[in-house]
């Protein structure tokens, strides 16, 4: 790859998200490159190599944009997230932590800032990371026990935990 093939790859992801620093930029051209590299994600056989390196930055780019929504979207929406019973009934167990019905752009990156704290302070803890990423993602509370092997009990801890502290960050 050359400089100016590696210059377009990240002159993509801050044309898709213009508010990327340059770093950040580059973190994600790296990150693609290697997800291609351990095999991650196919390379499809009719497809030039430059061609497709483009589209899986692009890719990237658009899937970190949706997670930042849904992390957003824990902390803003009313309910954020439900916890389904094995009965089939459900209860609210979301992150939510900033009032009001209808969050603005403002509210959008705020509430993205609060997440991506919890993330970080919540990184090195496998559960309650997972946790994070798994409502993030938009995934079933079934599906993040099944994910992660803990309980139903303990998922509900965590969730009312992460709440404690997206309220703690807030002030």
């Amino acid at each position: 790859m050359t400089e100016t093939d590696y210059n377009r790859l990240v002159r993509i992801v801050r044309t898709v998200r213009p508010d990327t620093p340059l770093k950040a930029a580059e973190d994600i051209v790296h990150e693609t490159i290697e997800s291609i590299l351990i095999g991650e994600r196919g390379w499809p056989a009719k497809v030039a190599f430059p061609t497709f390196l483009n589209m899986a930055v692009r890719s990237r780019v658009n899937s970190d944009r949706k997670t930042q929504r849904r992390w957003a979207q824990i902390i803003i929406s009313p309910p954020s997230a439900t916890i389904d019973r094995e009965d089939g009934a459900q209860h609210d167990d979301g992150v939510e932590a900033i009032p009001g019905n209808t969050p603005g752009p403002e509210r959008i990156v705020e509430a993205s800032q609060i997440v991506e704290r919890l993330h970080k302070r919540f990184a090195h803890m496998r559960i309650e990371s997972g946790v994070i990423e798994g409502l993030a993602m938009g995934r079933k509370a079934s599906e993040i026990i099944g994910r992660l092997a803990i309980p139903r009990s303990r998922l509900e801890k965590t969730c009312a935990m992460l709440r404690t502290e997206a309220q703690r960050i807030i002030g």
